[in-house]
């Protein structure tokens, strides 16, 4: 038996939107829940569904296209009996769906009577991850986009070489998989070494989960300074013949 909530929507969405009304009453969310959309959002809708865990075909949650709202901005109407999501573009229905997501998951699906309408104030709304100095794991770079995202993030800068580390494969400078992407551990422990290269797929993978979820990867490389990683490999491109470490 599902809890019965007295909060409403406006006393738990973080990030707010620009204008929410509260109104009475709940949409429960359950497997038998179901979505139908715009052939524009059907990528949108198919992510809701697996995201939200219901199913394709009906309109209990509908998402329809308003070409008078902005790139981001959307319109959110909650009744007893259905979720309405209008936008102009996929982007602007993601984030939509975003907040409906964030209503479900503090509202154990039981979603606030409410309409809201929201967009973005500022274009670029980005996170970093520095892979260089800390291998992560493309799994652990998932959930923090899964996480970023529900909040609106669009921006993944990702750090990806320093004097720590080089994580970026190349075929043309081998050194930079085999002396650049590893280090010792601990600065004592001469012997144990850790770190690797994210391999092509691996990035490409990273940047199509980003992109499905409206969200652009911007990769970093540091150049001249913070290259350490690349010189232990290649001393040659240094302004001194070293020693160079990683």
């Amino acid at each position: 038996m599902h809890k019965q909530y007295t909060k409403k929507a406006s006393e738990v969405l973080l990030p707010m939107p620009r204008h929410i009304e509260d109104h009475d009453g709940v949409f429960r969310i359950h497997e038998t829940t179901s979505i139908a959309a715009d052939p524009l959002f059907c990528d949108v809708a198919d992510f809701a569904a697996k995201s939200l865990n219901c199913k394709r075909g009906g309109e209990d949650i509908l998402f329809k296209r308003n070409t008078q709202l902005g790139e981001e901005a959307y319109q959110l109407s909650v009744t007893k009996n259905q979720i309405v999501i209008k936008s102009e573009s996929s982007c602007g229905a993601f984030r939509a769906l975003s907040t409906l997501r964030r209503l479900a998951l503090t509202m154990d699906n039981l979603i606030p009577c409410c309409i809201m309408e929201d967009s973005a104030e500022y274009a670029w709304r980005g996170f970093m991850i520095d892979s260089s100095r800390h291998y992560f794991s493309t799994e652990f770079i998932k959930k923090i986009i899964d996480i970023a995202s529900l909040f609106h993030l669009n921006r993944f800068h990702w750090h990806l070489t320093d004097d720590q580390g080089w994580r970026i494969p190349s075929t043309r400078w081998p050194k930079l998989q085999t002396i650049s992407a590893r280090r010792r551990k601990l600065q004592y422990m001469n012997d144990v070494y850790y770190g690797r290269c994210y391999t092509r797929e691996e990035i490409l993978d990273i940047q199509e989960y980003a992109h499905q979820r409206q969200m652009l990867v911007i990769p970093e490389f540091d150049s001249p300074g913070h290259v350490s990683a690349l010189l232990a490999a290649y001393p040659e491109f240094g302004c001194t013949t070293g020693p160079y470490e990683v």
